[in-house]
């Protein structure tokens, strides 16, 4: 089973990001897709501005870069497609975006991420 970009519909290519609101629902996405948010993440080092965007009631998502196991051995046909079956090779934090840049930047990912 090959991972999909949640916003293109694009197959997944090594490495990726996830954007999740929680443990357990989170979305992926190329890094293509994603880098008009780069500039915008908070970094997780910075707790003072997610304690002050609690208070305020504002709400992040957490993002990570991750590199995934491959379906089959790389090459040109399958473009380092990654698995959803198999675990990661790696993952990082780079931070955290607020709401708003979801909804405006990603509306797909935020609908999908916020269904009832």
């Amino acid at each position: 089973m090959f991972a999909i970009d949640h916003e293109t519909e694009e197959m997944i290519i090594n490495p990726y990001i996830r954007i999740s609101k929680s443990l357990d629902l989170g979305v992926c996405l190329n890094t293509s897709t994603f880098g008009n948010c780069q500039k915008k993440l908070i970094s997780h080092l910075n707790d003072d501005i997610l304690k002050l965007g609690k208070i305020e009631g504002k709400e992040f998502y957490t993002v990570e870069a991750i590199v995934g196991e491959y379906n089959c051995e790389p090459n040109e046909t399958f473009l380092n497609s990654v698995s959803l079956v198999r675990h990661e090779r790696s993952r990082t934090i780079l931070g955290y975006l607020e709401r708003g840049i979801v909804e405006s930047e990603l509306p797909k990912t935020f609908a999908s991420l916020n269904k009832s």
